[in-house]
């Protein structure tokens, strides 16, 4: 398991859903600006490379604005993963994959210029960014991003779905905490603030 910051009053609620290797320490206090922060490890360094997988959502929006306030030091990686809809009908109704590949190609060029006026209109300036875009699973995609940015933090909202919802369509804010290899600032919708 990875640390997880959640602030906000429901923190206790996000930590108790997840499930805990039964040999881990779990560490709890408060950072400098009040977050209630739970780990198994106390951190040692500064963030200076940051990954925001975002949705365009405004709890997403939210944590963008949190993490340039936080971290003013940091590159920030703003990222968007993308299936296109009904891609699996399509290769089941034999669409030629070429126009399935143009698809994605647009797809990209128009969400890559959604991502940098995304990024624009929350305020992360272009000198300390990078912007992703990719076609693919979104956890799959966080994963691989993770690791090819070398991010020391994952800042990420959480959209409070319900626990069927969650059971029956994941949740990508729940599988980055348990997947991810380094920190992961995790927001609830409410807990979520501008900085």
């Amino acid at each position: 398991m990875c640390p997880l910051v959640c602030p906000g009053t429901s923190s206790t609620v996000a930590v108790a859903a997840l499930p805990r290797r039964a040999e881990a320490q779990i560490y709890a206090w408060k950072d400098a600006d009040g977050n209630q922060v739970f780990s198994d490890r106390v951190p040692t360094a500064e963030y200076r490379t940051v990954l925001a997988p975002t949705d365009f959502s405004a709890p997403s929006r939210a944590a963008l604005q949190t993490c340039i306030g936080l971290l003013p030091q940091a590159t920030v990686h703003v990222a968007h993963a993308f299936e296109l809809p009904y891609e699996g009908l399509a290769r089941y109704a034999s669409v030629d994959p070429d126009t399935l590949v143009r698809y994605q190609r647009e797809a990209r060029a128009r969400l890559h210029e959604t991502l940098r006026n995304f990024a624009d209109e929350v305020g992360v300036a272009p000198g300390r960014r990078v912007l992703h875009v990719a076609h693919g699973y979104a956890p799959k995609c966080i994963d691989q991003w993770i690791e090819t940015t070398g991010a020391d933090l994952v800042v990420i909202a959480a959209h409070g779905k319900s626990e069927l919802e969650a059971t029956f369509l994941g949740s990508v804010s729940l599988h980055t905490v348990m997947a991810a290899h380094c920190d992961v600032l995790l927001l609830r919708g409410g807990a979520a603030r501008a900085s």
